[in-house]
């Protein structure tokens, strides 16, 4: 487990409740983008618009590309 499951799981116990949360995030996100690129470029520029200082904006950044880039990540185990 790794990311969002494994933080999860240690705030509640159930790394298999995790999973579920990250499948209904997946599909929902299926019917408005084709990739997790796409999907995570856009929560980014939806993020930036929101507000925020520029750290926040470079550990979106960061975080985006290390779910695009590690191998672990439920977005290179999912694909979208």
């Amino acid at each position: 487990m790794s990311g969002l499951p494994r933080r999860f799981a240690a705030r509640n116990d159930n790394g298999k409740k995790a999973w579920e949360y990250i499948f209904l995030a997946k599909k929902e996100s299926a019917r408005y983008y084709t990739t997790w690129a796409a999907f995570g470029n856009a929560y980014v520029v939806g993020r930036a618009m929101w507000g925020g200082d520029d750290d926040s904006f470079d550990n979106m950044m960061d975080t985006v590309e290390n779910l695009l880039r590690d191998e672990e990540s439920p977005w290179k185990r999912m694909p979208l």
